[in-house]
């Protein structure tokens, strides 16, 4: 019987131990510093430019200045009747001359680098 109790104590005595000792680690698995709650940083977006035709290909110049194709909206100008066409619902392709190059400054004003580039629309 004293050994049962002994044995008991000492286990009881082990598990006691091992739960303090580990306490702080287990803390620190389960809520490391490094993942504890930062306030969120504050962040302003606001619309830089608007009305822009299928934009595409965001680049910055080494002028620090931002430029942006457009894709177009197409056109009219078709191949029907003169080739194959791809089949409806995707085609008819038609194009035309609606893309363009934009260049933004810091300010947000929008100058023309290049215009009346081909430009195609699916049907």
């Amino acid at each position: 019987m004293r050994k049962k109790i002994l044995g008991f104590s000492v286990l009881v005595i082990f598990a006691i131990v091992t739960f303090y000792s580990c306490s702080d680690k287990t803390d620190n698995i389960t809520n490391p510093p490094a993942l504890k709650k930062r306030p969120a940083p504050t962040v302003s977006v606001s619309v830089f430019a608007a009305g822009l035709n299928n934009p595409r290909g965001l680049k910055f110049g080494p002028d620090g200045d931002l430029y942006v194709a457009e894709g177009g909206l197409g056109g009219t100008n078709s191949t029907s009747g003169q080739c194959t066409q791809v089949i409806p619902p995707v085609g008819p392709y038609t194009g035309g001359y609606t893309a363009r190059i934009l260049k933004f400054n810091s300010t947000g004003n929008m100058t023309v680098v290049a215009d009346q580039l081909p430009s195609a629309i699916n049907a």
